[in-house]
């Protein structure tokens, strides 16, 4: 079952390969950024392998500790967890969790991600090698216990998260609680900084105390220990050692229980049934084809989980930015940042708007909705819903730093960023809508390259919308900070700039839109 599952993923990511360029140009970039990783680590671990054990250990427990993050935090919030091999796609076979799992296991590590992960494991390898043999050798279980700690880790974690967010009772809870936990690590993590550049014995200090502290938490465990034998501390050692067998078993178990539940429960993203729709989007937006697709959509922004999972993705995570810099060291000024990172993520979040529509992408086709509406409507759905938190998080900055005399011109910048953005997201989308999990599965499944591509579609977008946005940007920077009436009259050049490209965006997207019906359809529903 191992081989079999193993070769299914291979010939799956290859085909997937060979049907897209795209796909191919995400996997050889991703490739080529894990390689530059590799060869950064390797060089680190020769490095840091002269220094006594203590240092090595901190060093590659602070390393290890923020990669098993990685792997855990995310897939959650913006690769996904691919889900080419979907458990759900096996319920109707007689096969159990106890025979899928060491396959899917195996498969899992097929792709850029896991091969860089299994790399990054054994580096620590060149750092304890310098420190005798029983450390090399501890190294090398640490390895095997590190990698299984990311991959199970980050399968246990997304299948809860994506069970309680399948639920319209548990989704928004899940969703904060989500966030504050990130927002939380980040400043936390921001603070423990700009305390260690105050000096290098403070830097030395903080570092070798967080590593202390994560030593001793599910993401140190197994990548303590060989610095414990190195030192001699035997008992220690095998208490983590202990410890860090202990988490696998557990996690490996965790899955399985989710994995059994897949394969035996309704693959439905809500069973509470279908209730009485509420009448409000039409009478917000009109019953126009520009105002038929914007009241559908408004209410994929309020019931679909996978909506749900984007608005953490790229809302959270500005927000997030902008206060860890603040903390950080940036200054109270530094808190503007996280509006405009909102501002500017928000236009290319639309690119893959038509894909979350997938197959039922149809009923636009059949009855001739006009490209023009479908473009339009979509973005003031997702106006009604970001632009309010864009305009609530730069009124919160104007009041903690007390700028309020840059009130005209920091708005020219949003409207600007928002405006020029969700026009070249509107144009994207209609050329290349990248992908998105299908209706009904977790919120955070991917295809096989693994999200390389929409990662690679959005940040594309907000740079376009970033440079699209420099003729009010610049002057604003250079002369309006000290002028308020040079603010409005940038505030009126943003609404006239953003407002034409706009404009001009939504007509030749939606005359493409009108052209390529059918293959859009047959892309999205793939």
């Amino acid at each position: 079952m191992v081989a079999v599952l193993a070769r299914l993923k291979w010939t799956l990511l290859v085909r997937a390969l060979r049907t897209s360029v795209w796909r191919t140009a995400g996997v050889v970039l991703g490739a080529l950024g894990g390689l530059v990783v590799a060869i950064g680590w390797v060089v680190t671990m020769l490095l840091i392998g002269a220094d006594d054990a203590g240092q090595t250990q901190a060093a590659v427990v602070l390393s290890l500790a923020g990669v098993v993050a990685a792997w855990v935090v995310m897939p959650l919030l913006v690769f996904g967890i691919d889900e080419t091999l979907d458990p759900v796609r096996f319920a109707l076979l007689p096969l159990s969790a106890e025979r899928l799992r060491p396959g899917l296991l195996v498969a899992g590590f097929i792709g850029v991600p896991g091969v860089l992960t299994a790399v990054l494991s054994l580096t620590p390898l060149l750092a304890w090698v310098q420190h005798g043999v029983a450390a090399a050798l501890a190294a090398l279980v640490s390895g095997v216990l590190f990698t299984l700690t990311c991959f199970l880790g980050a399968r246990a974690l997304t299948s809860g998260f994506a069970g309680a967010l399948a639920s319209r009772r548990y989704k928004d809870f899940a969703a904060v609680l989500l966030a504050a936990v990130v927002m939380c690590v980040g400043i936390g993590v921001n603070v423990l900084s700009s305390r260690a550049a105050e000096s290098p014995e403070q830097a030395r200090q903080v570092i070798t105390t967080g590593a202390n502290v994560l030593g001793w938490t599910p993401l140190g465990w197994a990548a303590a220990f060989p610095g414990d034998v190195a030192r001699g501390d035997w008992l220690v050692a095998a208490l983590r050692l202990a410890l860090a067998v202990g988490l696998v078993a557990v996690l490996w178990a965790v899955w399985g229980r989710f994995l059994q539940r897949g394969l035996t429960s309704i693959s439905e993203s809500d069973t509470s049934g279908p209730g009485e729709a509420s009448d409000l989007p039409e009478r917000v937006f009109g019953t126009s084809p520009t105002g038929a697709v914007a009241a559908r959509c408004a209410r994929y922004w309020r019931r679909d989980p996978r909506y749900l999972a984007s608005v953490v993705s790229f809302v959270v995570l500005p927000i997030m930015i902008g206060v860890s810099t603040s903390v950080g060291g940036g200054g109270g000024d530094a808190f503007f940042v996280g509006p405009l990172i909102l501002a500017a993520l928000t236009g290319p979040g639309l690119t893959s708007d038509l894909a979350y529509d997938s197959s039922a992408l149809w009923t636009h086709v059949v009855t001739g909705v006009p490209g023009r509406a479908d473009r339009v409507g979509r973005a003031l759905a997702m106006g009604v819903v970001i632009v309010p938190l864009v305009m609530i998080t730069a009124v919160v900055a104007l009041a903690v730093t007390g700028r309020w005399e840059w009130a005209p011109g920091y708005l020219a910048a949003l409207v600007c960023l928002v405006l020029v953005g969700m026009g070249v997201g509107l144009v994207t989308g209609s050329v290349q809508p990248g992908q998105a999990p299908p209706p009904g599965s977790s919120p955070f499944a991917t295809g096989g390259s693994g999200g390389l591509l929409t990662v690679a579609i959005f940040a594309g977008g907000v740079v376009a919308a970033g440079l699209l946005s420099l003729p009010v940007l610049v002057p604003l920077a250079v002369w309006g900070l000290d002028s308020v009436p040079v603010q409005l009259l940038l505030l009126v050049v943003a609404v006239a700039w953003g407002g034409l490209l706009f404009r001009l965006a939504a007509t030749w997207s939606g005359h493409r839109l009108e052209r390529h019906w059918p293959e859009l359809l047959a892309r999205v529903s793939n």
